[in-house]
């Protein structure tokens, strides 16, 4: 769930019934246009419960669009979209309980103090969550989860970018989402909150079963931390396979993501004619 989404309207309904074990995302034929501009351009991607996928491109690959797409901030142009079998784009507050966004545009809320905010957005949720559902994460574990303990009492708008980037993923999590959806989490940390924030997915995946999409333009990254990377290149995905293929046929970081695709790879024209 957002932290627009929290804030814009009711939570009606949580209780779901169990997805089948390979529904969780899937995606065929998406095209994206922005006015003349095409940015995704045919994806298809299908992920499975528990698995973290890492989507592996450079700048301007469309990244960003495919994630606000999957969490159900943008709709698409074409193709079929589905998240828990639901149409992100029109999914109501369950969908959105069931899943944690964490994307590069949200910086509202300045005033709060983190715990606070955490603390008011854990009590909402449980006081309009249906029976069946969880109950939110006590909010001592998810700041201490995320490395946040010692910034509890500062103002979100005090915080430097990469304790930002942790207070949203620590929000993310007040809910125990079945997904995650990250988009460049680890953009703005430093090499040691890197590797702490690496541990958390690891745990969240393996511990908790959860299912993570993650964003990134490192490959190192996405070895570290990935059971699948898939390529995304002019708004195309172009290619998967597992972490460790991808590093020994490409070591080193950053990656030249020309040489990921071969020699022959062709950049294609993406505007409409």
């Amino acid at each position: 769930m957002t932290i627009s989404g929290f804030f814009s309207s009711e939570l009606k309904s949580v209780g779901e019934a169990a997805e089948p074990a390979r529904a969780v995302v899937f995606v065929q034929g998406l095209h994206k246009w922005h006015g003349m501009f095409e940015s995704l351009r045919g994806v298809d991607l299908e992920v499975t419960r528990g698995e973290v996928v890492v989507i592996l491109g450079p700048d301007g690959a469309g990244k960003t669009t495919l994630m606000e797409i999957l969490g159900g901030v943008r709709t698409p142009s074409s193709g079929v979209v589905k998240v828990f079998g639901e149409d992100p784009s029109c999914a109501g507050e369950a969908w959105h309980a069931r899943t944690g966004t964490v994307l590069q545009m949200w910086r509202e809320n300045s005033g709060w103090r983190v715990r606070d905010l955490l603390e008011y957005c854990a009590a909402r949720y449980a006081s309009i969550r249906t029976p069946g559902c969880p109950q939110p994460r006590p909010v001592g574990d998810v700041l201490e989860l995320v490395r946040m303990t010692g910034s509890a009492v500062k103002r979100l708008g005090a915080l430097h970018d990469g304790q930002r980037r942790r207070f949203d993923i620590a929000f993310s999590l007040i809910t125990r989402p079945e997904i995650l959806l990250l988009d460049e989490p680890t953009k703005d940390l430093g090499p040691a909150a890197r590797g702490e924030f690496h541990e958390v997915i690891r745990y969240l995946a393996t511990g908790e079963g959860m299912t993570i999409i993650l964003t990134t333009r490192d490959l190192a990254e996405a070895q570290r931390i990935g059971d699948r990377v898939a390529v995304l290149m002019q708004g195309r995905l172009v290619t998967q396979c597992a972490p460790a293929e991808a590093w020994m046929r490409y070591p080193g970081t950053p990656c030249d993501f020309r040489d990921l695709l071969g020699h022959n790879w062709k950049e294609q024209p993406r505007w409409r004619s």
